[in-house]
């Protein structure tokens, strides 16, 4: 152990000066070994890992600290010997004066440093018996730059520093609450409750600090049947905090919110989990209704009011009610919320939509966006409670209107695409001609090729009863030559191509929804070579999207390929040439890689496709005789591997007769390396 504390030592010193603007030779050493995955693998050194991190990162910070008297009895109690806890609390107590810390020292951003390294490393962290001893150092180094924070001129470096310590905090949780005192956990409680209003105006750190908030209300609830005290005490001080009108409001949205939101996660893992219910289901139920007693008419004023709350009130409003649409969702509905609160919820929900639907047709900031799709993304999980409180028709085209002006700003959102998904899976046939409806048959509005195609991809790849399928297959034609559009448009930027991979991706493989014609794989085909036949269009993404959607033709077209084999194989030349023609710096190892298996796919239609691959070869024959670069030369031999082993002995005396002398003699030894070398082993 001595002599692992020893190297580690060396590690975190040397690792926080590599950090830095000047690098050393040990610097760049700690830096590779930080990036070895076997570094992590060795026991005895993450034994000790986080105890001599932390101590070397409060050995750097001392350094910064201006008051050399007080640093140095701060050093000896943390590091000479054995400390408790209380000592700590202690000695940061008595110390009423904000302790002056020069954060342009070298020893202020390696401490920082260290602690970023930690909350971020790979490992399973695993804390020796000195527990109290690393919750210690951590909790009074954050609690020294807390204070520092207040009173300092550029706050940036202090709130970096503190972001860093909460996250470490955040990441050590789930292992530092079993196996410490109670009284040391209320006292985490607390002092991260005293953050919350101390760093109200600090939304990054105030963020952060609720994160560890409720990562330790999490752990409480893992261990209530084992200790149901931590679980009530930490209650009891939100409650507290929640209750108390003098306190920022802000800081109370942001707790109350990070709360919610964790207790919705839990609850949906418990569901799919298929457990019947967590053992702390009332008592949740409890904390979030007196956060709504408590907090939703401050929330609904911010709404309303459209103050600068609004954004933290809707992502409050919106974790609340999903808490309660979860609840509603069973088959019975749950006895933790009344039928008559129920309905009063309902009623609030209705206003709050009523408002936020107003400020969304008015306000084009991106923060209010991005909390008005998060309460879509909350309530459309449980769609019925968004009827409820929105109408059936109302909520689907307000979720279509919502995506439709994402898609217009060039914003692309998950969560919408969500709550469209979510809506689209519990649909009835009366949901789903509405969906349609609004993007193919409404005339008087023009869409976006973009907004049709993604609607159409979540439909097909989320309406999976067989009652629906002959609605969608009626309009799949259209959508088809839509969707194959988006490559037609001027500059086809490649997320449009990832798109349009995606969907059709997604519609080869519903062979029960709607089975394409040869000519649709004809037209498919055609309109991906176009982004090939010029070199600049080199996007590495835009590659492996087209391989894709070739590679699932393949596999599950290969008799329609059969009767038009030219489409296929004249994308097939384009892409070809295009690795041909293009710089060893525009991905093309990825890019052969994809390439060769699509080679590989093609090995077992041999007998219909092998008088094709000539022409492949051929080109690939040409290019060597001109001059090719040896490194497209050696990342393109496995194609050509696949190519020739699909050849009979026809086809290789037809190439050979139909090159001349000095290309006969640059391609032998390709050919030769194949014959020695070359084994297929199945299917890419």
């Amino acid at each position: 152990e001595t002599y692992a504390k020893m190297f580690l030592t060396w590690f975190f010193v040397s690792l926080s000066d590599g950090c830095g603007s000047e690098q050393t030779k040990e610097g760049t050493l700690a830096m590779i070994l930080s990036m070895d995955a076997s570094f992590y693998d060795n026991g005895q050194l993450m034994s000790v890992f986080v105890e001599t991190g932390l101590q070397v990162a409060l050995s750097h910070f001392v350094d910064s600290v201006e008051d050399l008297d007080e640093a140095s009895k701060l050093r000896v109690m943390l590091v000479g010997g054995n400390h408790k806890l209380d000592q700590l609390r202690q000695y940061t107590a008595t110390t009423k004066a904000n302790i002056n810390i020069v954060s342009s020292r070298k020893g202020y951003s390696s401490a920082m440093a260290i602690l970023r390294y930690l909350s971020s490393a790979p490992i399973e962290f695993s804390l020796g018996e000195e527990i109290s001893d690393n919750l210690g150092v951590l909790r009074v180094l954050d609690l020294i730059v807390s204070r520092s924070v207040q009173c300092a001129e550029d706050r940036r470096l202090h709130v970096e520093m503190l972001c860093a310590s909460k996250t470490l905090m955040f990441a050590l949780m789930s292992k530092l609450v079993p196996r410490i005192s109670s009284y040391e956990t209320t006292s985490i409680a607390q002092d991260l409750l005293r953050n919350c209003v101390d760093f109200c105006s600090h939304g990054e750190l105030l963020v952060s600090t609720s994160k560890v908030l409720s990562e330790y209300l999490s752990v409480c609830i893992d261990y209530y049947e084992r200790d149901d005290s931590l679980l009530t005490s930490l209650v009891n001080h939100l409650e507290g905090f929640l209750r108390d009108d003098v306190l920022d409001l802000t800081a109370r949205l942001v707790v109350a919110q990070s709360t919610v939101r964790k207790l919705n996660t839990l609850r949906r893992s418990s569901d799919q989990g298929h457990s019947k219910k967590m053992p702390v289901d009332s008592k949740c139920a409890a904390l979030v209704l007196l956060i709504y007693e408590h907090l939703w008419k401050h929330a609904y004023g911010s709404i309303s009011g459209n103050d600068s709350n609004v954004c933290q009130s809707i992502l409050l409003v919106s974790d609340i009610l999903a808490f309660v649409a979860s609840c509603s969702s069973g088959d019975e509905d749950s006895t933790e919320i009344s039928p008559t609160l129920k309905a009063q919820l309902v009623v609030d929900g209705k206003g709050v939509y009523k408002h936020m639907l107003n400020h969304f047709l008015l306000v084009r900031e991106a923060n209010f966006a991005d909390a008005h799709d998060y309460l879509i993304a909350s309530l459309a999980e449980s769609p019925h409670f968004l009827f409820l409180i929105a109408g059936s028709k109302e909520a689907v085209h307000h979720v279509l209107n919502a995506l439709n002006r994402s898609h217009t700003l060039g914003r692309d959102v998950p969560l919408l695409d969500a709550a469209l998904a979510s809506l689209i899976r519990l649909s009835d046939a009366n949901l789903l001609r509405m969906i349609l409806d609004f993007v193919v048959n409404d005339e008087s509005k023009l869409y976006q090729r973009g907004f049709v195609v993604k609607v159409f991809h979540l439909l097909i790849a989320c309406a999976n009863s067989q009652d629906l399928h002959p609605i969608i297959r009626d309009k799949c034609a259209t959508l088809v030559l839509t969707t194959v559009g988006l490559l037609r448009d001027e500059g086809a930027s490649p997320s449009d191509v990832l798109l349009f991979s995606k969907t059709v991706i997604t519609l080869i493989s519903k062979k029960e929804l709607f089975l394409l014609s040869g000519r649709d794989i004809a037209m498919i085909c055609c309109e991906m070579n176009r982004l090939f036949s010029e070199t600049e269009n080199a996007d590495p993404l835009v590659f492996k999207s087209c391989c894709g959607v070739m590679s699932s033709l393949i596999a599950h077209y290969p008799k329609q390929l059969y009767g038009c084999p030219s489409p296929l194989f004249s994308f097939m030349m384009a892409i070809k040439c295009h690795l041909l023609l293009i710089g060893t710096k525009q991905g093309l190892t990825q890019k052969c890689l994809e390439y060769t298996k699509l080679c590989e796919l093609l090995i077992p239609h041999k007998e219909v496709f092998k008088k094709y691959v000539v022409g492949l070869i051929l080109k690939y024959i040409s290019f060597l005789n001109s001059g090719m670069s040896p490194i497209t030369k050696s990342k393109l031999i496995p194609s050509i591997y696949a190519l020739l082993d699909m050849c009979t002995e026809f086809e290789t005396r037809q190439i050979n007769s139909m090159i001349d002398v000095p290309s006969r003699a640059l391609f032998a030894p390709v050919f030769q390396s194949y014959k020695k070398y070359y084994q297929y082993h199945g299917q890419a």
